[in-house]
Order: C-alpha cells, then structure tokens, then sequence
C-alpha cells in the first residue's frame, strides 16, 4: 500500500492513511487537500508526505485527492512549517489559515448507478431500494443532499441514517457507485456605489467655483468627477 502522513485543521498531530487503488502511482504534493474518514465523519486534510509505514496496524483509505497541485508553493509551505513550529501551533490549523476563506473545499459526495444497477432498477424487489435506482436512473446522478431532500424531507420515508444504511446496501450489491465532488463555499456578492455627475462639465466647474470658499472639499469631489469623466466608485476599505 502506499502510505501518507496528513494533519488535520481541526486537531493538532499527524494522521496515517492509505491511497486507494485509483490513485496509487500519483505523484503528491505537499499541501494538497485530502478527503479523510476521521471518527464517524469525513473531514477535509493536508498531504504531508509519503511514508513507509504507518504508525497504526491499519489505515483507513484517503477518500478523494480534492487538488492536482498544492495550493501552496514549496517556499510558502517550507514557512508555514516553520510557524507552526517556532510558535508551537498545529500545522494544519496554519495551513488553513493561510488560504482566502473563499477557498476552502466543501465536499459532496455523489451517487451514479452502475451497469448492474442500470439493469436492476425497475425489478428489485426492496420498495425503498428500487425507488433509490429508479430516481439514480432517471436523474443519472445525486449528491446525499439533494437525496435527502428528497426522501428525508419531503416524503420523509426515511431518516439521513436510514438513507445511508440503504445506499450502503446498494454500494455493497454494486448496483450504485459514488465519487466524491468539491465546491466552493457561497460567498456573498461584492458590491460598490457608483457615483454620477448630472450636471454639465460647464455647470460643474461653476458650481466648483462657487465651493471653493465655503465647502471646498465639495469643490474637491465635484473635480475629481469632472477629471474621472463624470463618475467614479466608492469602495469601502
């Protein structure tokens, strides 16, 4: 097996994994973004390095490589190592801390059918599991939430732990096959007030004129639309 050491935003020490088949023979980088069974969840992780051997007699597989490339360059890296270790924090929280906020990878995981399942959606004889293939065949491919709106939420068949234990099922039958998709978080719209001259560039320079005594920083801002065309941005710092 081909062993990796990553850390983890959330706690502080090393984690040891393993890299699935579909992956083996990839050439890592250090900081690129892992997708880790951690307890009973999945948390997003930083590639450290390749090691030997790991220090628990059995690892997990990484679920999903989540970058090509490192998000960070080897200088870049090489000092935040050194900041997490001259002022004793966990490196996986620097190394977070390092990205914009707007970066950072939300991970989905999605659900196709496979051939056998292809086949098998419309005679299997489990209600719950035939209506998963049947929907799987119809919208060729759903991520757990929009199939938790769906059967938690709006029918309310099932709980999210009742969903899973039957998808769980289908993967094991091999009728359902899942991959792993990252997106960005939503991060609000920018905006800025644009700002427009109505008067003519005659009037306008009369008017400044007429400031100049008695409100000349008015005078100041009617010129400098004047000089930028007859409008201009403001942007909040």
């Amino acid at each position: 097996m081909n062993y990796v050491e990553c850390v983890l935003p959330e706690t502080s020490g090393c984690f040891h994994y393993h890299l699935p088949q579909v992956a083996h023979g990839k050439t890592l980088e250090p900081g690129i973004r892992l997708l880790v069974p951690f307890g009973r969840g999945r948390k997003v992780a930083y590639f450290i390095r390749s090691i030997a051997v790991p220090d628990v007699p059995r690892t997990k597989a990484v679920l999903a490589l989540l970058d090509q490339t490192s998000l960070f360059s080897a200088k870049l890296f090489k000092l935040l190592c050194w900041i997490s270790e001259y002022y004793q924090t966990p490196l996986g929280g620097v190394l977070k801390a390092a990205l914009p906020q707007g970066i950072h990878a939300v991970p989905r995981r999605k659900w196709t059918l496979t051939d056998q399942g292809k086949s098998e959606c419309l005679s299997h004889k489990h209600l719950l599991k035939k209506e998963v293939l049947c929907l799987l065949n119809e919208k060729n491919a759903l991520n757990d939430s929009e199939l938790q709106n769906i059967f938690c939420r709006e029918a309310r068949v099932l709980d999210a732990r009742g969903l899973n234990r039957v998808l769980s099922a289908l993967k094991k039958q091999g009728l359902i096959q899942d991959e792993w998709e990252t997106s960005l978080p939503p991060v609000r719209a920018k905006t800025c007030q644009r700002v427009l001259l109505r008067l003519s560039e005659h009037n306008a320079l009369e008017l400044a004129a007429s400031l100049e005594k008695t409100a000349p920083r008015q005078a100041e801002a009617i010129k400098q639309l004047i000089s930028e065309g007859g409008q201009t941005f403001l942007v909040d710092f």
